[in-house]
């Protein structure tokens, strides 16, 4: 294993890292892997696609910033966003996947007026100590993650 000081839930057992991503692909060690996450759904495009290539090129060239204060660029998405998906009344935006699984767990829970939580193993759900869990043989969640408290996986 290699020496690495990230304390994240994936970094600690693994000696297995991806270099890069083109596509539907990621790569290690110069073999290609298809990815079937997306980066957790934040590459719906895929990895390093030229659309995104250029509106970075863009922001950086109207020197406009990644803001978390309520802002044009947003409304301006909002507006395009309808216009694509006209179905849809609201957007909501996050500035990271851990803030939109937050957003998501409340937004269920308010409509639905459930508690219980059902979550699929085997990829990351963002840093949210709810979803911190894999089952045991007997089902029952194992935390993945020190610092939890015991309640944060009573209702998955």
């Amino acid at each position: 294993m290699q020496n690495n000081f990230i304390l994240n839930q994936e970094y600690s057992k693994s000696n297995f890292f991806f270099e890069t991503g083109h596509g539907s692909y990621v790569y290690s060690k110069k073999k290609k892997f298809l990815d079937l996450g997306y980066c957790a759904g934040t590459l719906l495009l895929g990895h390093n696609h030229k659309v995104l290539r250029e509106s970075f090129k863009l922001l950086s060239k109207n020197k406009i910033s990644n803001l978390a204060y309520a802002n044009y660029q947003s409304l301006e998405l909002a507006k395009t966003l309808k216009k694509i998906l006209p179905n849809y009344s609201k957007f909501i935006f996050c500035n990271s996947g851990t803030e939109s699984v937050f957003k998501s767990l409340r937004l269920c829970k308010a409509l639905s007026g459930k508690k219980k939580i059902v979550s699929v193993t085997g990829s990351c759900h963002g840093s949210v100590a709810n979803t911190l869990y894999a089952p045991k043989k007997n089902v029952k969640p194992q935390n993945l993650s020190d610092g939890l408290s015991d309640d944060c996986g009573k209702n998955l």
